[in-house]
């Protein structure tokens, strides 16, 4: 069954004299259809090793990911750490996270 992921392009932004971030423009969000699935054990075992904390993964068509970093799912803001191709190059896994930096801008 498929259901709605938003990929989130960040907004836009210049860092001052000083180093803080600037909002100059909206984020932007593109609706997908995706298929949503657990987190295998091996992926687990390998993400949790290099620091991560696997929460889901989505399938969707190759053409409609252009390297986004974050998506929103049911409502919920997740990091995207890791890519995948599958099914010969149609469509790409997205391995999502929940990070705290991320999971914070929801809230704003």
């Amino acid at each position: 069954m498929f259901d709605e992921l938003y990929l989130i392009v960040p907004e836009l932004g210049t860092q001052d004299e000083i180093g803080v971030f600037r909002k100059t423009g909206p984020e932007k969000r593109r609706r997908v259809l995706c298929e949503a699935g657990g987190i295998r054990r091996s992926e687990w075992a390998a993400a949790g090793a290099a620091g991560h904390r696997p929460e889901l993964v989505v399938t969707i068509p190759y053409v409609d990911y252009q390297g986004e970093t974050e998506a929103d799912y049911r409502g919920q803001r997740y990091s995207i750490y890791r890519t995948y191709p599958v099914n010969d190059g149609w469509d790409v896994e997205l391995y999502l996270e929940m990070k705290d930096g991320v999971r914070d801008e929801q809230k704003h």
